[in-house]
């Protein structure tokens, strides 16, 4: 709670002075307030014993607050940045921070931000390769009416487990309409034997609703080796032990909707099609729904669960407030 404090007493400062000095910059940001309501279990599993184990995970709340900048350096490039403090350990403090130029012809983005790879899909963890890497180039250029095309290249996660994995790859093509859309792309990185991983995202609008589709298709984990069929952390034979982000091999779609009104919103998502480690393991399919009431223009109250891999619901609720 101190650090949301200072966080948002630093945003005030930031907002005096940018009223003053800097007319062509917009400061905006949030704050999210919430509780936890259920948390699935932390689960490790050891190789040498080919046993899981499983212990609870704490309750309680949670708090995290966002400064963003935007700046309007042209009339066609516009710069952005975003400053993220959680209460959580593993959050970066610089969300964001990007440069991007805009023609008729399309968009070249530079900096760090996030390349996504799952459409719209929001609540439950898709097999997407979505990354924000500490250097990246987005090029998006239209090739005809509703048609364009797509590129993407980023220095490798500093996390990512293999040592030779020193860039990520993704391009693809989408169709937009008012009402409906659809997008094929592809990803792969340059470790060795690195897995090539197709994605397939479609939406189509009606009136307050949204209905949309993510489908995945992989041969192995595009990084680091998973758990065998499930999460969590990996302890190795030779006694090494590494946290497990992803144990998703073969094909994944994920089917959603959502709304949204004047004071209401939400939406809901199930795992239709699952991958071939979790039909293996006999795990569950993945689902979640959220749901939220708009008190004012700036302030929101929302409930949200999810479930995964077989695991007890995630759940909470949250106040969240706009500036």
């Amino acid at each position: 709670m101190k650090k949301l404090l200072v966080i948002a007493l630093s945003a005030m400062m930031v907002l005096a002075f940018a009223a003053v000095s800097m007319a062509a910059t917009t400061i905006g940001g949030e704050l999210n307030f919430g509780w936890y309501l259920g948390q699935p279990k932390a689960l490790t599993y050891d190789e040498a014993t080919d046993t899981t184990t499983e212990a609870d995970t704490a309750l309680g709340d949670f708090a995290n607050a966002k400064v963003t900048v935007t700046a309007d350096l042209t009339d066609s490039i516009k710069g952005f940045a975003a400053f993220k403090s959680s209460d959580s350990m593993d959050k970066d403090f610089v969300d964001e921070a990007w440069v991007k130029y805009t023609q008729d012809w399309g968009t070249v983005q530079a900096g760090f931000f996030e390349f996504t790879t799952d459409g719209d899909v929001d609540i439950i963890d898709s097999y997407s390769t979505n990354v924000k890497h500490h250097s990246g180039l987005a090029v998006t250029g239209k090739i005809a009416d509703g048609f364009s095309v797509t590129g993407y290249i980023a220095g490798a996660d500093i996390s990512a487990a293999e040592s030779d994995l020193e860039y990520y790859y993704a391009g693809g093509v989408s169709y937009d309409t008012d009402t409906w859309g659809a997008q094929v792309l592809m990803a792969t990185n340059s470790a060795d034997d690195a897995a090539t991983i197709t994605y397939a995202n479609a939406y189509y609008k009606l009136g307050i609703a949204k209905i949309y589709f993510n489908y995945a298709d992989a041969d192995k984990a595009l990084y680091g080796e998973p758990a065998p069929g499930i999460g969590g952390t990996y302890v190795a034979t030779d006694g090494t032990v590494s946290t497990v982000t992803t144990t998703m091999k073969g094909s994944v779609g994920i089917l959603g909707a959502s709304f949204e009104t004047d004071k209401f919103y939400g939406r809901a998502e199930y795992e239709v099609l699952q991958s071939d480690v979790e039909d293996d393991a006999d795990l569950d399919a993945s689902y979640g729904f959220r749901l939220g009431y708009k008190v004012t223009d700036g302030t929101k109250i929302e409930y949200q669960t999810k479930a995964f891999e077989g695991a007890d619901a995630q759940s909470y609720i949250k106040l969240n407030f706009v500036f």
